[in-house]
């Protein structure tokens, strides 16, 4: 079964089409611009942390060279195991942000 469509009909349904079209793109448009102010707002962050982490690397540096001349190997040792702690969870923390 054919239809057929008048060329003024056809001029409508095209209208409607292209309507219908721009409402989508604009929506894609909004919903870019959301993600893109997320993305920064994201990056902001990872590079907040990533700063913290670099600082956090210092003092641990600093720290170790300290305990390694003034403290008894087991404390050494813990103050070690606390410090890397600290810092796998940064790291954990970055890749979870990317």
């Amino acid at each position: 079964m054919s239809v057929n469509l008048s060329t003024k009909e056809e001029i409508e349904l095209l209208k409607t089409n292209v309507e219908r079209l721009l409402a989508t793109v604009e929506d894609y448009r909004k919903q870019i611009s959301i993600l893109q102010t997320a993305n920064e707002a994201q990056h902001e962050e990872i590079m907040r942390t990533h700063a913290e982490l670099l600082e956090l690397r210092k003092q641990y540096d600093t720290l170790r060279t300290a305990h390694a001349i003034t403290a008894e190997s087991e404390e050494r040792e813990k103050a070690k195991r606390h410090i890397t702690s600290m810092i796998s969870k940064i790291d954990q923390t970055l890749f979870l942000l990317k």
